[in-house]
């Protein structure tokens, strides 16, 4: 068995990738996407434990961020951010559960962070599109 976080996490990545605006530029890393942009990456953040309910199930709430990098124009970038943003809320939000049974609320954070980088010859920016996934496993295993 896998995990219920990971299972968040990878059905995360399943819910955005194929969108209009990065198709399948999309990875779970730490590290800045070196392919083709525009590019989403998803970081697994905190995963606290809210409450335990009578001594068998403990509720969770796991805290992604997917990092938006896009490339081109300075004067088009905050544009971009945001379109695939939305793009990335339609996506979550079609399914609030994702298809799994252990998930039980989607809370979106918003965008933030917008970092504009000029180390090559077209500018990039990246901004921050935070989630947070409440879900519930047995006190037992978090497998479970």
């Amino acid at each position: 068995m896998t995990h219920k976080a990971t299972q968040i996490v990878d059905a995360v990545k399943t819910a955005v990738t194929g969108l209009a605006t990065t198709g399948d530029n999309v990875q779970i890393s730490r590290a800045f996407p070196t392919g083709k942009l525009p590019a989403i990456s998803i970081t697994q953040g905190s995963d606290k434990v809210d409450r335990i309910i009578s001594n068998s199930k403990v509720d969770r709430t796991l805290t992604l961020t997917l990092s938006i990098i896009v490339q081109g124009e300075a004067d088009s970038l905050d544009d971009q951010a945001t379109n695939i943003e939305a793009e990335i809320w339609r996506a979550i939000m079609a399914d609030v559960t994702l298809g799994l049974t252990h998930l039980i609320d989607i809370i979106p954070d918003g965008l933030t962070a917008f970092e504009v980088s000029q180390n090559n010859e077209t500018p990039s920016l990246q901004a921050e599109s935070s989630w947070r996934f409440v879900y519930r496993h047995s006190l037992a295993d978090p497998e479970l």
